[in-house]
């Protein structure tokens, strides 16, 4: 460990450059003064190391890089973009996706990385600290993340099931067909109010998915980026064999022209097109989602952020762009082969990545091993997205109890040593718990549903949310110039500014509230008003708590009497990113929250006060 050293508090207006990287602070109830700190040593966060007691650190720039490309690059690559490309048009869809890749995706994964590794807290605690009281912003966020990593995690169960059906020779759906062997996994009923119960398979592989994420959560950073690193080369060379034997089929040149030729009527048909494109490319990039955030925090301060960004941002949608092309393309000889035009051979949706891929590698020669390989390949991009998604909430939760004032939970220093354990354990176990209906007989209806409404409202909230945070209670200029000084990159900072303060905003209000009344005026799928209302609980219901934590917040402060001495802690003043230690007072006059005869120390506003209450009640 890096040896832990004493480092003053910088006045307002320090660059958080040339402060300390983290302080752990605890307040106790009723004591009414800061414990001891616990800080890290700049240097070993320049250096990319974790001090006595600190935060993980990524072993490498690369494996920070190649950590984010597997959180951006999932699942949603491989079957949620083929579907929406299917869905709206083919090339037309392509045309929103990469405006809003170039004008609001890169500058968003900027924008989180830099939060993250400037300020080196998880996503939680960082809103708290840019704006007190914003930390039930970031509870949504992770929250969000949680709820999304729940359906997705039944998508995986699906791939265990097709995964452990490779060894069967024949394979199954060569016999039955595609359509009738997803059919006969799914065993799905006719509509949501028709449970079923579940299903044993995918229950069980429901199990398996969650277990494996919990210990790729439990081994930190460096878990993570084992994970990654064993991961994330496959993907590429699988596709790319698809493709090039997609190619030499016949028919498979109509598919690929359906999907790079645009049907400009479908602008006029299905205007939600665009809010759908930019909800994909924030789905997959992960932004707005607590994420990349909590990435970025796992970096030393002087890591490059904005060629990272470029780099994730682009490998994303590259992968995307090649699991569409592999899918077209088979989808071309498919409707050569059934002589049916390519939007009728599939019904899309769900069922369309275990109807096409099934089906392709079934054309393969060994097909039993390439459809192994294939959803081996398909099952590691999952987890690695998987992880990503419930590391932010985890995190989030370790910081807050980490931080908590001592009480019956919390009795005991051996029970707050036992927190790594615990928290992932328990976040992990509800998740799988709440989370058996998407595994039930009616889990199509429900994976339908979340995938609708959650990265369709509650990334664009959130991402909404985080541009006006910075924008109006911290400044970009000033982010900006500071993220410049640390990484020794050259920052557009005017077009970041422009985009971030402006553009971003303005198109995310557009965009939400023309959908919002597009959903009024046609309910999604024509399902029951109760199952859409679940819905739009999921996808606007977090968003609340960004008003609920600062009302019970005030609450507290109303409820709660003065400390000893009638001195109470608040912060002060807006201080820059760096956490702030327990400055002595170098005059009389002290702040505002504390008087010339207080016993106190001064608290500054981003330094121990605000990390003392991540929750912010």
């Amino acid at each position: 460990g890096v040896p832990r050293t004493r480092i003053p508090a910088a006045p307002p207006g320090k660059r958080m450059t040339e402060l300390v990287t983290t302080t752990r602070v605890r307040s106790r109830q009723g004591a009414g003064q800061l414990c001891e700190s616990d800080e890290e040593d700049a240097a070993a966060a320049d250096m990319g190391e974790a001090g006595d007691g600190g935060r993980d650190r990524w072993g490498s720039q690369f494996v920070f890089v190649l950590a984010s490309i597997g959180s951006a690059i999932g699942f949603g690559n491989v079957w949620r973009f083929p579907m929406l490309c299917f869905e709206y048009g083919g090339g037309a869809f392509l045309v929103p996706y990469c405006l809003a890749l170039l004008f609001t995706a890169i500058p968003m994964v900027v924008l989180e990385f830099a939060l993250g590794q400037l300020t080196q807290r998880g996503h939680v605690a960082l809103c708290q600290h840019v704006r007190p009281g914003a930390a039930g912003f970031g509870w949504a966020s992770v929250l969000g993340t949680f709820l999304i990593a729940q359906y997705y995690n039944a998508l995986l169960a699906y791939c265990l099931v097709y995964l452990c059906a490779s060894v069967l020779n024949p394979l199954p759906w060569t016999r039955k067909g595609a359509s009738a062997y997803f059919a006969q996994v799914a065993q799905e009923t006719e509509g949501p109010e028709n449970g079923g119960g579940l299903v044993p398979g995918l229950t069980l592989g429901y199990a398996l998915v969650w277990l494996l994420c919990y210990l790729g959560v439990r081994g930190g950073a460096k878990g993570i980026g084992w994970l990654v690193q064993l991961l994330m080369p496959a993907p590429f060379f699988v596709l790319l064999a698809l493709l090039v034997r997609a190619v030499t089929l016949e028919g498979a040149a109509d598919g690929v022209r359906a999907l790079l030729t645009p049907d400009w009527s479908v602008f006029g048909e299905r205007p939600d097109i665009w809010i759908a494109a930019v909800s994909q490319i924030f789905f997959g990039v992960s932004a707005g989602l607590g994420t990349l955030t909590t990435y970025g925090s796992y970096n030393g301060r002087s890591m490059k952020v904005v060629s990272s960004a470029v780099i994730v941002s682009f490998s994303n949608s590259l992968f995307s762009l090649l699991s569409a092309l592999v899918v077209f393309a088979f989808l071309g000889n498919m409707a050569h082969v059934q002589n049916k035009p390519i939007e009728q051979v599939v019904k899309g949706g769900t069922a369309l990545a275990f109807e096409v891929f099934p089906t392709a590698v079934s054309l393969m020669p060994l097909s039993n091993l390439w459809a192994a390989g294939f959803f081996l390949m398909l099952f590691n991009l999952g987890l690695s997205s998987a992880v990503s998604m419930t590391a932010p909430i985890t995190a989030s939760l370790l910081e807050y109890l980490e931080s908590a004032p001592e009480g019956l939970l919390l009795a005991s220093e051996q029970m707050r040593a036992r927190l790594p354990l615990l928290v992932p354990l328990l976040v992990h176990l509800l998740g799988f718990l709440t989370g058996l209906i998407y595994v039930s007989r009616a889990g199509l209806h429900w994976i339908s549903l979340a995938d609708h409404f959650v990265p369709m409202f509650l990334t664009i909230l959130t991402a909404l949310g985080e541009c006006v945070l910075l924008a109006r209670k911290y400044g970009i200029v000033r982010l900006l110039a500071e993220l410049a000084e640390a990484t020794g990159e050259r920052i557009l900072v005017r077009p970041l500014g422009v985009l971030w303060g402006w553009l971003i905003p303005i198109v995310l209000s557009v965009l939400f509230f023309a959908q919002l009344y597009a959903e009024g005026a046609r309910p999604f799928g024509g399902y029951p008003t109760w199952f859409v209302a679940i819905g739009w609980l999921a996808g606007v219901g977090p968003m609340t708590l960004a008003l609920a934590v600062p009302a019970l917040a005030a609450a507290r402060r109303r409820m709660c009497p003065p400390s000893p001495g009638g001195k109470r802690l608040a912060r002060t003043g807006s201080g820059a990113w760096g956490q702030g230690t327990r400055p002595k007072p170098t005059t009389g006059e002290g702040t505002r929250s504390q008087r010339k005869d207080s016993p106190l120390p001064a608290a500054r506003a981003d330094g121990a006060a605000g990390v003392t209450r991540v929750i912010g009640v």
